[in-house]
């Protein structure tokens, strides 16, 4: 009986080598031959986007990471395990250690690809966009298809990566291109849809309020302002989100932009037409009579950190979080762009005279570094949605 029960136990010590030497084999061999033949296809890139070649050289070095993990946490262990006895040393307490680890190896299994996959990386340590843009609700009867094109593209050249756009009223055809922005991706937009309960004006203080708090733990900064503002740096020589990355003060919770405003005197295009009248009446290109800039404060526009930022206003935050403060740029530094419309709200009989008061008017231009990336972008864009445009029956 003791003969069969020790001849029974090393048949079974026997059965576990074979399995485990085959299981690592299996691992080795199928490892290496994943290996190279995924390298050889992530080398052939003529049909891929960088993007997508990108993320997949992500996902691959994951795979190989997630290969490892059970080499290092399962089966050296174990072979350890196996093979001590057999060259007469006593594990002790050690042993304790084999078990501790294929324990962590569920737990530990899925870390490769939350690190290594950038996007994944960023949902769990950094926020999900570096820069966004908080843009006043859509309203009135102007169209606004090339408006909502230029805004849109305007910040992307400033690195803005998401929109949070609030829609009081919109026609069908001027949706069609917001809509083609929330299909790409970049733009989430809010209907308001309790009309009777304030005045059109007052719907801005709901959306940057709300804005605010949804961009809170999303958005690192968040950019405030209407659609016919065009927030800019002047004599620094980058981009809106490379004048953010060089901030170093961390008490700074709000950065402030003053105002210039661009005298525009007609109404947009109630339908798109060609390319050639994107040229003609894109707000950057067509009007160019400026205002001096207006007083520190005077209507001026912001960029906050909305972790900093409690309560936003139209013009500056409201209250801030304790030990945080707003910074006040120069308009050497940066300004607003504000393409004001002469007729709405009555603008030109109530506002302008006090705009004047401020410095005389000059010819200004949209910087010329950005004006044919714009443009350009304005046109692929209206294009592709107008030009396959239908309305919808009823």
């Amino acid at each position: 009986m003791y003969l069969m029960v020790v001849r029974n136990f090393k048949g079974c010590v026997n059965l576990a080598y074979e399995f485990q030497g085959i299981s690592e084999f299996c691992v080795l061999f199928l490892g290496v031959k994943c290996y190279s033949n995924i390298s050889k296809q992530l080398s052939v890139t003529s049909g891929t986007s960088k993007f997508s070649a990108n993320l997949q050289k992500q996902l691959f070095n994951a795979l190989v990471i997630q290969t490892i993990v059970p080499v290092v946490s399962m089966y050296l262990p174990i072979f350890v395990f196996f093979f001590c006895p057999m060259l007469s040393l006593n594990m002790g307490y050690s042993s304790r250690f084999i078990s501790d680890c294929k324990s962590w190896y569920p737990a530990i299994n899925s870390l490769p690809s939350m690190i290594v996959v950038k996007n994944y990386r960023r949902a769990i340590m950094a926020y999900k966009y570096e820069f966004s843009f908080c843009m006043a609700p859509i309203y009135g009867q102007e169209p606004k298809w090339l408006l909502i094109s230029e805004i849109i593209e305007h910040y992307k050249l400033q690195g803005v990566t998401h929109f949070y756009i609030y829609v009081f009223h919109i026609t069908e055809y001027d949706n069609a291109i917001l809509q083609d922005y929330v299909r790409t991706g970049e733009v989430d937009v809010t209907f308001l849809l309790e009309r009777d309960d304030r005045e059109t004006f007052y719907w801005q203080h709901v959306a940057y309020r709300d804005c605010t708090l949804r961009s809170r733990h999303e958005s690192k900064w968040s950019l405030v302002a209407d659609i016919d503002e065009r927030l800019l740096m002047t004599k620094y020589p980058g981009t809106i989100l490379d004048y953010l990355r060089s901030i170093k003060d961390e008490k700074i919770g709000a950065v402030q932009f003053r105002q210039q405003w661009v005298l525009k005197t007609e109404t947009m295009p109630e339908k798109y037409e060609g390319e050639k009248q994107i040229d003609a009446w894109s707000p950057t290109l067509r009007w160019h009579n400026s205002s001096a800039y207006g007083p520190l404060g005077h209507t001026a526009k912001c960029i906050i950190m909305a972790e900093k930022v409690f309560s936003m206003g139209t013009h500056y935050p409201k209250i801030y979080f304790p030990g945080f403060e707003l910074y006040y740029l120069e308009t050497d530094e940066g300004i607003v762009r504000h393409y004001r419309d002469q007729k709405m709200w009555d603008w030109g009989e109530r506002y302008l005279e006090e705009t004047l008061s401020f410095g005389e008017l000059r010819m200004t231009d949209y910087p010329e570094k950005y004006q044919k990336n714009l443009t350009d972008a304005v046109k692929r864009r209206t294009k592709y949605v107008y030009e396959n445009y239908h309305v919808r029956d009823n």
